[in-house]
Formats: C-alpha cells, structure tokens, sequence
C-alpha cells in the first residue's frame, strides 16, 4: 500500500498570503508621498516625553507658543489630542529610535520634519496590520480568494489609504483596535466564548485614543446585554448584573479612572479640553448631506463600493452571518454619522475625503464581508445577477482612484489652504474644484498678451496656479514642488512667442542656482540657470503658440526645504520665488 502524504494545512499558506497582501500594501503606504502632519503634529513628541521623561507633558521641550495642537494650562505646556495615540506608539517609537530616527535634530531641538518621517512610516505599518486584521476577521465567512479581494478594496479603497496611512492621526489606531475588538466579538455569533475583560480593555483603549469612539464602547455593551437577554431571560435593567456584560463595564471603568485622576490634576476637569468640545451645529442638515454625497466629504463618493453592499445587505437580508452583529454595526456606523454631522467641524478641517468617517472603515469592512458571504452562499440557489459584479468593480474603481489620488497627489493636501471665494461650507459642494481634481483640472483662466501677470496676492495669479505653488504672497509666489505647472487661455496666433518668467532662486545649502527646465502643452523649450532675481525669457516655438491652451511646467532640478537645510522652521519644498510672468 503507497503510504499517503501529509500536506501541508491549508490555514498556513492562507495566513501567509494574507501576510504577504498586508505587507505589499504597507509597501504602498510607504512609499505614496502624501504626508499629513496636522492635527497630529506634536503626537511623536509626547510619546518621546513619556519614553524619556515618563510625562505626557511636554515642557522639557522648547516648543512655539500657539500651535493649535498644544494646551498650555497652568504653565504646563501638553498635546491637545488624546492620549492614546501617543502612549501606544510608545514602544514603536522606541524601535525606530533603535534604528536611528529620532523626533529630535542634531541639536536637540524638536525638529518636525524628523516627526513627520517617523510618523509616515509607523502610520503604514499600523495601517498594514489594520488590514492583515480585517483579512482575518474576512477568513471568517469567505474563501481565501474573496479575502484577498476585500483586503484590497478596504485597503486602497477607502481612507485607511488617503488618512490613516499618511501620519498618526487618532483614527490610525482607532480603527486598528476596533478591527481587534470586532475580531473578538464575532465569537460570540460563532458559540464560543469571550473574554469581557478584553473587550473592556479594547474599548477603554478606544476612549483613551478618540472620544467618538465611546459609541463604540456603548455599542459592545448593548450588544453583549443582548447577548446575555437571549441566553438568560431577565428584565434589562437587571442584565447588567450578569457576569458578561458586568465585568465588561467595571473592565472599562478600571482603565478610564487614571485617565480621569490624570486629567483632573492638568486640567482641573476629569475631561481633557478636547472630550469637552461642544456639539451643535447650526448646518446639521446640510452635514448630514455633506458627509454622504459632498463632493469633498461624501463617503458614498470615496467610498463608492458601500452602495452595492448595502443593495447586498438588503437583498440577502434574511441570510446574512451574524445577524445581530451587522444590526449593531448599523447602528453604530449610523450613530455616529449623525454624531460628527452635529460637530460645527464637520467639515473635518485640514483633511482628504471623509477623514471624521475613518473610525468606520472596520464596521464598513464588516458589512461589505457579509454581504460577500450572503450573497456567495445565494448564488448557489438563486438566478445569476450579472449587473452585481459590475457594479462592485465600476464602484470599487472609483473608490481605488479617488484614495490613490489622496495618497499620491500632493495638490489634493494642499487643497485646504488655497484661499477660496465661498465660504468653507459652501465650497464642500463645489464640484468644480472639487478636492479630488486638484492639481489635475481647473477651468483655464483667459489671459491677454503683453500684460504682466504679478504673481502676488494682490496680482490675480490664482486662477492660473495649477500645481506644485504656494499660496500667493506679498510680493512673490513660490515653487513649493518639484515640478510647478501654469495654465493660461490664449488667442490663436501663427507665430513664436516669447515667454517671459521674473524669478529669483532659493539657494539652499550649500547655496547653488536652481536648474530649471521649461516646457509648454509637453514640449521642451529650453533650460534657465536661475542664479539671482532677474527676468528670464524663452522662445515659445509658432508650432506650439498657436495652441490656443497652454499648460507651462517648471522642472526644478534641486528644490530644498529649509527646515531640513537648518535654514529656518519653513517645511516647503522651496525653488523658486515667481514674481511675474510675460507672454509677448
């Protein structure tokens, strides 16, 4: 008899491929350029404080006065965001400091563009393990193959892309640690046992990163009370006395009461000033619209692939995993919908996409893998639905495009801080110069030859900007990009023009002329050597002048930020300083 082989169990290569996907994805999280140091400047700095110094304060560190993102409050100088973003990334911190980076210059001093790399990297691999995570709470109901399909769509599909991946926001391990906590409350749907504790400790964790996420705390306990209900009869207000529910809420509170003291004997409040930001928005409803269908917030447009999971969800209702626990996903995702659209900042300032949405993308994840799972399983019994597959790819395409674009494209950040002519709110409705088109599209401005175009915030450049500028300022505009393109609408001539550019050069360190190659509509027209502040004119070829739109592109060899060339706390990436241009 041939003796029979044992191979290899199957769970093993499958976790190595969902390894392997996580890995190739923190891969791509590293390597797109955008970084977002906003909200969470100063986070690295308090985890290096409570490192070295065992604090979360941050006086030992000689710091501006003013940054919105820090409190002074009784001459102590603390991050206004949460805590738990910094003491998590504690022993990360410590790692790459054993690699060498530091959030710390040569000199000591705190130095931002060392926090912003340091961030840009924990923050994709933080990002990598969320998804790796979701792959394994998809390996639940899915094969391996659809697994890898829904790593893909919540790893470049949605913000854990374009938000969570760029800089240590809250939302970065907030999502991480609910994808945890939804990993360990689906044994609850499959007969086996939890451990409150754990889930108390996970959402106290979640508290301590992002006060939004008490919903979530809130919703982990009313779905074990109706875990408990179901299995042991009893009145609700006595539920909570049972074991399960119980020690889940005394497990929370045994975390949050040094949060408390700790905050009590900074602020004089057992709240942070953040926990205690007022709700009460008067455009309530026009939030609620924004955050689902605006073309700057609209999370049905950035994530496009949730309207045929809901037809999905609603289709294969009646067979759906897990029933109880999609209704409290619902219910959460709906609750705090409306909570962040009552927050007169539901624009969500300096972000991309529905940044105050993120906190979501599990419980998104979670649905969108049910509804994979109803609707394989009806396959096999119900008519085929051709349009369903197109559907999905046409909507998860989109949504790939649109947070690749986040992540990619420089211009989409910058987006916020370009003056505009309507009001904040009104602007989340412009589609025209919608945020995902920036740097890529905008209406092309006339303009007439032979007049100087002043390129001041006075001078009307503005419209022309399309990309790789700082905003217009008093005398001057700069570079702020490897690459800086102007757009103009010009009358038709058969003629060569003469394109005129009054610039002035960003030396660096050590000082040297900026090497600048020029092209128009594509076609290169010829090289400058920008040594100092002149003006500096190009002949523009008949056959390209008579192109009636012409797009201008400025290659600098060697931009510089001076920041890192110890000239100054200027982070720009700073070439060239454009004081007029000149069509003849």
């Amino acid at each position: 008899m041939q003796k029979r082989s044992n191979p290899k169990p199957q769970g093993v290569s499958s976790h190595a491929m969902l390894v392997l996907l996580a890995a190739l994805l923190g891969w791509l999280y590293t390597v797109a350029p955008v970084t977002q140091l906003a909200d969470s400047r100063y986070t690295l700095l308090a985890s290096h404080a409570a490192l070295h110094h065992q604090t979360l304060l941050l006086d030992a560190y000689e710091l501006p006065q003013g940054p919105y993102q820090l409190d002074v409050v009784n001459g102590h100088t603390v991050s206004h965001y949460p805590p738990g973003t910094p003491l998590l990334t504690v022993p990360l911190l410590a790692w790459r400091e054993s690699l060498g980076e530091s959030v710390l210059g040569p000199s000591g001093r705190y130095a931002p563009w060392l926090e912003e790399r340091v961030q840009h990297s924990i923050a994709a691999i933080l990002t990598a393990v969320t998804v790796l995570l979701i792959g394994l709470l998809a390996r639940t109901w899915l094969p391996l193959p659809w697994t890898l399909g829904v790593m893909v769509v919540v790893g470049l599909g949605s913000p854990l892309l374009s938000t969570a991946s760029r800089a240590l926001w809250s939302h970065t391990w907030g999502v991480l640690v609910l994808t945890l906590l939804l990993l360990h409350l689906r044994r609850l749907g499959l007969g086996r046992p939890v451990s409150p504790v754990l889930l108390g400790s996970l959402g106290a964790l979640l508290y301590l990163i992002r006060p939004s996420f008490s919903l979530a705390v809130a919703a982990t306990g009313l779905y074990l009370l109706d875990h408990v209900r179901r299995t042991t009869p009893r009145p609700w207000h006595l539920l909570v006395f049972q074991p399960l529910p119980l020690r889940f809420g005394l497990t929370v509170l045994a975390w949050l009461a040094p949060f408390w003291l700790w905050s009590y004997s900074i602020w004089g409040h057992p709240l942070p000033a953040y926990y205690r930001h007022p709700l009460g928005n008067p455009a309530f409803l026009q939030a609620l619209a924004g955050n689902l269908a605006s073309p700057q917030r609209g999370l049905l447009l950035y994530c496009a692939w949730l309207v045929p999971v809901g037809v999905l969800l609603t289709r294969y209702r009646a067979t759906l995993p897990q029933p109880r626990l999609v209704v409290m996903a619902l219910g959460y995702a709906l609750v705090h919908w409306v909570l962040i659209s009552a927050n007169p900042m539901w624009t969500g300032g300096g972000s991309y996409g529905p940044r105050l949405l993120t906190d979501l993308v599990p419980i998104f994840a979670l649905l969108l893998i049910v509804a994979l799972a109803a609707w394989r399983t009806a396959r096999a019994t119900q008519p085929p639905q051709p349009w369903m597959p197109t559907a999905l790819g046409v909507s998860t395409l989109l949504a790939l495009a649109l947070h690749v674009d986040g992540a990619w494209n420089t211009e989409t950040w910058r987006w916020h801080t370009w003056p505009h002519p309507e009001s904040e709110f009104a602007r989340m409705w412009n589609w025209e110069r919608a945020e995902f088109l920036a740097g890529l599209w905008q209406p092309i401005a006339p303009y007439q030859p032979g007049t100087r175009l002043a390129f001041t915030e006075q001078g009307g450049v503005q419209p022309y900007l399309l990309r790789g500028w700082a905003n217009p300022e008093a005398g001057a505009t700069w570079t702020m990009a490897q690459e800086a393109s102007i757009q103009l609408a010009l009358p038709r001539v058969a003629q060569a023009r003469t394109l005129t550019l009054e610039m002035a050069p960003f030396l660096g360190r050590p000082p040297q002329p900026q090497q600048v190659a020029v092209a128009v509509n594509g076609v290169h027209v010829g090289d400058l050597v920008v040594a100092k502040r002149d003006r500096y004119s190009l002949p523009v070829p008949a056959d390209v002048a008579m192109e009636s739109d012409w797009r201008i592109d400025l290659h600098l060899a060697r931009p510089q930020r001076p920041d890192e060339a110890g000239l100054g706390t200027d982070n720009r990436l700073l070439g060239l300083s454009v004081l007029a241009l000149e069509i003849r």
